[in-house]
């Protein structure tokens, strides 16, 4: 007898089955569309963060050049007035 109510019982038991898989599923849904936002938000941030770095090399390039012109320009003063003194020109 226990057999036969196990076959009765079973079809309630898979809807049972059935909705709580429905669940899960709506559920994981959920969440992977608010980790799919939470993830778009956070690649704007990283987006905009490159954009800040970015700004700043091109402010350092721009430093660097004026810094190497006046090393360039110091180098060529010093070649200059060895030259100078060693009799060169």
């Amino acid at each position: 007898m226990k057999h036969e109510e196990r076959i009765v019982d079973y079809p309630k038991s898979l809807e049972t089955r059935v909705a709580l898989v429905e669940m899960a599923i709506v559920n994981i849904s959920q969440s992977l569309i608010r980790m799919e936002n939470k993830f778009d938000k956070l690649s704007d941030k990283v987006d905009q963060g490159f954009s800040d770095i970015n700004k700043e090399f091109v402010s350092v390039r721009k430093e660097m050049k004026s810094d190497f012109r006046w090393i360039l320009a110091t180098i060529a003063g010093v070649i200059g007035v060895m030259a100078h003194g060693f009799h060169w020109f």
